[in-house]
């Protein structure tokens, strides 16, 4: 014979199945609200994007500090310069100062690569939420998305700026000896004071303002399109 509490459960089931759980006494799960509604955590934002930068900044650091040689050298004697185009300067780093100086600046690289992407996406959602006056995503306009995004950068760069200095003082230096982190940050501290951390952040600040707006903003507006057209839903796969 059915008992009181399956019969409950029986005729209460198109109200709420939660009460089946509850009569047949078994534990109820309920998951965090960033995951019921398919939104990540801040931390999941930060250290997905982190393990991104970390894989990204391995491979391309060779393109980096190529680029890094060919703005900041200086012409020979005979007016010419040393470093002439990518594919060069890495075979010519190589040779000169061994295979693994195509990574000098690993580790503020990292640092900066790491913090500066995480940072970013973790603070884009709160301040493109707080500009909007709290309007459903599909009414955000795609100015204040721009602008949100490109405020995000620019927080992101300045607070990882230190780092980026060290990496570009790292791989401006020649020789198989490279000097460690630690080393540059004190003779930059000693010949500069604190502000010489901050050197450049102003084309920083532009070029992260411009990136950034473009990349996080578009995509955002982008991807709300697709879902408001019901292209696709939302939620991890």
């Amino acid at each position: 014979m059915p008992s009181a509490a399956a019969d409950q459960c029986r005729h209460s089931r198109r109200h709420d199945t939660n009460i089946c759980t509850e009569a047949s006494n078994q534990p109820i799960h309920r998951m965090p609200k960033a995951q019921a509604n398919g939104r990540t955590t801040s931390l999941q934002r930060f250290l997905a994007s982190g393990a991104a930068a970390w894989a990204t900044e391995t491979i391309t650091l060779p393109i980096d500090i190529a680029k890094v040689r060919l703005q900041t050298q200086a012409p020979l004697k005979d007016g010419s310069f040393l470093y002439r185009n990518m594919v060069q300067t890495c075979l010519l780093i190589s040779k000169q100062e061994g295979f693994r100086a195509l990574w000098k600046g690993y580790n503020p690289a990292l640092l900066r690569q790491v913090s500066y992407t995480g940072i970013q996406l973790v603070i884009y959602a709160p301040i493109r939420d707080f500009i909007s006056a709290g309007k459903e995503a599909n009414d955000i306009s795609f100015f204040r998305r721009v602008a949100a995004s490109g405020s995000a950068g620019v927080l992101s760069i300045v607070l990882c700026n230190p780092a980026d200095v060290l990496k570009t003082r790292m791989q401006s230096t020649t020789g198989r000896n490279a000097a460690s982190m630690a080393t540059v940050f004190r003779d930059i501290l000693a010949t500069d004071g604190v502000g010489g951390l901050w050197r450049g952040v102003g084309p920083n600040v532009v070029r992260s303002f411009v990136g950034c707006a473009c990349e996080v903003g578009c995509y955002d507006q982008f991807k709300t399109s697709l879902l408001h057209h019901q292209y696709f839903t939302d939620g991890t796969a």
